[in-house]
């Protein structure tokens, strides 16, 4: 009897074992674009209710697997479909289960920081295969979004919020020795970034810059810009604020 139930306590750990190593990582998402099951959707909200992770698996994640899940969801690109790219990413993530989820997570500041810290500008188109170039560089202008989000500058103190807004800066210096490769969309995000990280670090100057400037402030509210020599302006200020 000892020995059975020895036997049965072995068996259970085990398969508590090999299910949560299962859901503790990246998710897979079962059925992708191209696929014969994706072509069988009927419409696009079929698609998005395909796409959400089940909340069972969610709850077992770790924060980076959830973000490097997000990441990878089968219809990230929709945010493109809209005029205005914060306007679609907002749109894009309002019914999102893995996005929501992760705004309530409490070490996502961080994580996002080393994530981002640990990426890499492309700065020649043999750096990688040109076909994912794109791809990549429209990573970026995703991480700057998720990390211009309130839920996550409140998360973070003074300190992180210091090296995120250097390794920011940093960033756009390569990024804008490269346009033909980042282009608009990577300096609009990034300066977008800053200006919030600005906004979040208490500075008074900032503050009354702001107030005084509506073109600047609908940029950092809405990420539109009002007239092309805007994001010139924006970097040169934010550079100001930047020690």
């Amino acid at each position: 009897m000892r020995h059975l139930i020895r036997k049965l306590l072995t068996v259970f750990l085990f398969a508590v074992f090999i299910t949560s190593n299962i859901y503790c990582q990246i998710y897979k998402f079962p059925i992708k674009p191209g696929s014969n099951e994706w072509r069988r959707f009927q419409s696009h909200d079929e698609m998005v209710r395909n796409c959400q992770i089940p909340d069972s698996i969610i709850s077992t994640m770790t924060t980076k697997d959830l973000l490097d899940s997000y990441l990878n969801y089968p219809l990230i690109m929709d945010m493109l479909a809209y005029d205005n790219l914060k306007d679609g990413f907002d749109k894009m993530n309002n019914t999102l289960n893995c996005f929501q989820t992760l705004l309530k997570r409490e070490d996502v500041g961080k994580i996002l920081i080393e994530k981002y810290r640990n990426m890499k500008v492309v700065m020649d188109l043999n750096d990688s295969i040109s076909s994912t170039v794109g791809d990549y560089t429209f990573s970026f202008s995703t991480m700057e979004l998720l990390l211009s989000k309130d839920e996550i500058l409140n998360k973070l103190n003074q300190p992180d919020k210091l090296l995120l807004i250097k390794n920011v800066t940093q960033k756009y210096e390569t990024k804008m020795l490269h346009k033909s490769i980042h282009g608009l969309l990577g300096q609009q995000t990034n300066l977008y970034l800053t200006a919030k990280i600005l906004n979040f670090m208490g500075n008074n100057e900032w503050d009354l810059y702001i107030k005084s400037n509506k073109d600047v402030k609908n940029f950092i509210e809405n990420m539109r810009i009002s007239r092309p020599e805007l994001l010139e302006v924006i970097k040169l200020k934010t550079k100001e604020f930047i020690k």
